[in-house]
């Protein structure tokens, strides 16, 4: 299964590895509901979901147990992603951005 969507941001990233982390974060909330979902209908999930992100920096920090100061407005999101990554639930994974393809 794969969930596409676009929204326009509520906030304004003042770098790529910011909105990356954003993204990562609520990309990781809808993961949760899915397998939320799934779990109610009594289906089989396989964990943990790969999460591509093509930000090494944002895959680092997302990992990183420890804040920097130009990280500390980013922190819940971070928290997030880190606790679901140590759950079990998702699971990142790089991916070069040559790699993908628009169609």
């Amino acid at each position: 299964m794969v969930s596409w969507k676009t929204k326009k941001q509520k906030v304004t990233s003042k770098s790529s590895c910011e909105a990356e982390l954003r993204s990562m974060s609520m990309t990781t909330s809808e993961v949760a509901w899915v397998t939320g979902l799934f779990e109610d209908l009594k289906q089989n999930f396989v964990k943990p979901v790969n999460l591509y992100c093509d930000n090494i920096s944002a895959e680092y920090i997302a990992h990183n147990e420890v804040f920097h100061e130009r990280t500390k407005h980013l922190k819940l999101d971070c928290y997030y992603i880190r606790e679901n990554i140590e759950t079990g639930l998702i699971a990142t994974a790089h991916v070069r951005s040559a790699n993908w393809r628009m169609f």
